[in-house]
């Protein structure tokens, strides 16, 4: 179980630092994402920069899920498909220094 939680989040949620970024929306994932990208910068690799760069099956307008969407997500991973048994970051802060997560 350790080893799919450290490959599930080898990608970080944060670009270098971990700072209070603001996206504490739980049910609104793009405002979340652009909320971490202003806060962190439009700059590195990281979980949102790299959802909102992302340019795949025709769509240019990726963001990192909400906690409650990536709870849709999960409840319909069959349906949606794609998914590994692993951790999955949300766009939400909960608190200062901790987001949510969902165990898929």
């Amino acid at each position: 179980m350790l080893h799919q939680q450290i490959k599930a989040l080898l990608l970080p949620w944060w670009n270098g630092s971990f700072i209070t970024t603001g996206a504490t929306s739980t049910s609104n994932g793009s405002t979340n994402t652009s909320a971490i990208i202003l806060a962190q910068g439009n700059n590195g690799f990281y979980s949102a920069k790299l959802c909102r760069d992302y340019t795949g099956g025709g769509f240019n307008d990726w963001f990192l899920p909400s906690k409650n969407q990536l709870g849709l997500l999960y409840e319909q991973k069959i349906l949606v498909g794609g998914f590994s048994n692993s951790i999955y970051w949300s766009s939400s802060e909960s608190e200062l220094a901790t987001v949510w997560v969902q165990d898929f």
